[in-house]
């Protein structure tokens, strides 16, 4: 997989626009504009498919919206602070994309398309990534602050990379599918990039399920038994060995067929009572 990061003004004027403000200032330039040009800027709204499609050469239809965004006052205060928060994330890339590549295939055992992630101002808080039913389209829009790590941002970035991957799991199981991936990229990948477990990390919502999963995950993983302990105590996840079939096959499968597995065995991996996790 590589990422490709790219700072687009169609798509940063659109998020501004349409994502809630990021300053009181901007809020009131946002209302002047919908008084003025209501039209307009419905008209702009509807455009963000289209943009995100192929936005090195989207051209709008009308210019007039986004040239007068240009000349809100704070607005290359605002692309200045968009282009720095690109070169630093470019920065952890380059650093880790090596290691992450290597240590993705090993967990998701198959390739994941390139993706082009399109920066917007880290205030925006957004996370959006593209949706269409070929699964064609291969961008992530991206825009967070960074509080203390970087490469926490750069693994939230994969981990919903591979969650759009895997859409096509019913909604029925999404519990399951959402835990397994959290595992593999949150915790597995970030243990393996940042050497220290990330186990205790990632939704709290999700935290019985994925320890109910997480022996068969160190199956599917291929540790053997015997390094089974070694693995609790790093992850903070105990569980009694014993109670396991030890389901050899998984270390042969990817990550999908393993989230199949779960699946389609749910009824036992997730009688927490029976299973002795801890």
């Amino acid at each position: 997989m590589n990422l490709k990061f790219i700072v687009n003004e169609y798509v940063l004027i659109w998020y501004l626009l349409f994502q809630q403000s990021i300053s009181n200032e901007l809020n009131d330039y946002k209302q002047k504009l919908w008084s003025n040009l209501k039209n307009e800027y419905t008209a702009f709204q509807k455009e963000k498919h289209v943009i995100l499609e192929d936005p090195k050469n989207y051209i709008p239809n009308d210019d007039t919206i986004y040239d007068m965004v240009k000349e809100f006052d704070d607005y290359q205060k605002i692309l200045r602070e968009t282009e720095q928060f690109k070169v630093e994330i470019v920065r952890v890339w380059d650093k880790y994309k090596k290691k992450i590549n290597d240590n993705l295939f090993k967990i998701l055992k198959f390739d994941i398309s390139n993706y082009n992630v399109l920066l917007v101002n880290p205030r925006l808080n957004v996370i959006d990534i593209s949706s269409d039913k070929e699964n064609k389209i291969h961008t992530l829009v991206y825009g967070k602050q960074i509080y203390d790590d970087s490469i926490k941002i750069v693994l939230e970035m994969i981990h919903m990379i591979v969650r759009k991957e895997f859409k096509y799991f019913d909604k029925e199981n999404n519990e399951i599918v959402e835990a397994i991936l959290e595992l593999a990229i949150l915790h597995e990948l970030g243990t393996r990039i940042t050497n220290k477990s990330c186990y205790l990390f990632g939704d709290s919502k999700n935290s019985l399920i994925k320890r109910q999963i997480y022996p068969y995950f160190l199956m599917y993983l291929g540790i053997d038994r015997d390094d089974l302990f070694s693995y609790m105590r790093r992850d903070g996840i105990v569980f009694d060995a014993s109670q396991y079939t030890n389901e050899v096959q998984l270390r042969r499968v990817n990550l999908k067929d393993f989230i199949s597995f779960c699946i389609n065995n749910k009824k036992i991996i997730l009688k927490l009572d029976k299973l002795g996790v801890k």
